[in-house]
C-alpha cells in the first residue's frame, strides 16, 4: 500500500476514533457528515457502532469528478446532493445528534454562512466537530510544509479561478464559531500516529509525488491556453516548492479538532 494512501487510513482511524468517544459518552443516535466525500467516514463508523443510528452524507456531487465519487444509499445512510434543489427544506426539517465536517473548512467561500447552514443540522444540544488539517505557521522548522501548502493550494488554485483557503487556526476556529449559537466544548491538536518507517517512506516519497502532480497541472494549463504570464509564474512557483521541499522536507499533518455545543 502506499504511504500516502496509509497516512489516509490513519487520519481516518483519528477521526473515527473521537467520532466514537463523542457517541459513545452523549448517546447519539443520528450523525450526520457534512461535506463527507465518497461517505467511506459514515460507512466505516457505521461497522463499529450498534444498529438503529441515523446516518446523512451532505456533498457537491455536481462536476464530473465529483459525480464519479457520489456514494448510493445504503441501509440507514442516506446521502444528500447539496446542489439539489430541495437541499434547503432538508436542512431546515432534519436535525442531528451530531454533526462533523472534516477537511471541507478550508474549501468554504463565506464560511460563516456555509456554518450557520451546518448549524441549522445540529439538534438543540447536539455536536458540532469540525476537523481540518493544522498549520503551525510559527514554526520554522516547517518552512517547507507551510510555504509548499500556500503556493501549491492557495496561490495556484486561485489563479486557476477555483478557491482554497490556508487551513484555519486554532484562534480563527473559534473566532468563526462565535457567529453560531454554539458552546466551544473542546479543541486540541491529534497527531496522526505513523511509524519512522512510513515517516522515512513519507519523506522520500513526497518529493517524487509532488514533481508528477506539478508536471501534469502545468500540462493541463498548458492545454487550457492559460497566459503566458501566468505560465511563467506557475512555474516559478512549482520550482520554489521543489526546492523547498527537497531541501527542508515536509511532513505529515496533524488534525485539529474543535467541538461545540449547540444551545437550547
Amino acid at each position: 500500500m502506499k504511504i500516502l494512501d496509509i497516512l489516509e487510513q490513519k487520519e481516518d482511524q483519528a477521526i473515527i476514533k473521537y467520532l466514537m468517544s463523542m457517541v459513545d459518552k452523549q448517546n447519539i443516535n443520528s450523525i450526520c457528515d457534512y461535506g463527507c466525500g465518497d461517505g467511506r467516514i459514515l460507512k466505516k463508523i457505521k461497522k463499529k457502532l450498534p444498529s438503529g443510528i441515523k446516518y446523512t452524507g451532505i456533498d457537491f456531487w455536481s462536476n464530473e469528478y465529483s459525480k464519479k465519487i457520489m456514494p448510493e444509499d445504503e441501509e440507514s445512510i442516506s446521502f444528500i446532493d447539496n446542489g439539489s434543489p430541495e437541499i434547503d427544506e432538508f436542512i431546515e426539517n432534519n436535525h442531528y445528534g451530531l454533526v462533523f465536517s472534516s477537511f471541507a473548512l478550508h474549501h468554504f467561500r463565506l464560511p460563516v454562512k456555509e456554518l450557520k447552514r451546518i448549524e441549522c443540522l445540529v439538534a438543540p444540544e447536539g455536536y458540532l466537530i469540525l476537523i481540518d488539517m493544522f498549520r503551525d505557521f510559527t514554526d520554522v522548522e516547517k518552512i517547507a510544509d507551510n510555504v509548499f501548502f500556500f503556493n501549491s493550494k492557495m496561490m495556484m488554485m486561485a489563479l486557476r479561478g477555483d478557491y482554497h483557503r490556508i487551513p484555519y487556526t486554532k484562534e480563527e476556529t473559534c473566532d468563526l464559531l462565535l457567529a453560531l449559537d454554539v458552546e466551544i466544548t473542546d479543541q486540541k491538536v491529534v497527531d496522526v500516529e505513523i511509524t519512522e518507517k512510513e515517516l522515512a517512506e513519507f519523506k522520500t516519497t513526497v518529493p517524487e509525488w509532488y514533481k508528477i502532480k506539478a508536471e501534469k497541472e502545468y500540462q493541463d494549463d498548458v492545454s487550457n491556453n492559460r497566459h503566458p504570464a501566468l505560465m511563467d509564474v506557475f512555474k516559478s512557483v512549482q520550482q520554489l516548492s521543489t526546492d523547498l521541499i527537497n531541501r527542508y522536507g515536509t511532513t505529515p499533518d496533524s488534525l485539529l479538532v474543535t467541538t461545540a455545543k449547540k444551545m437550547i
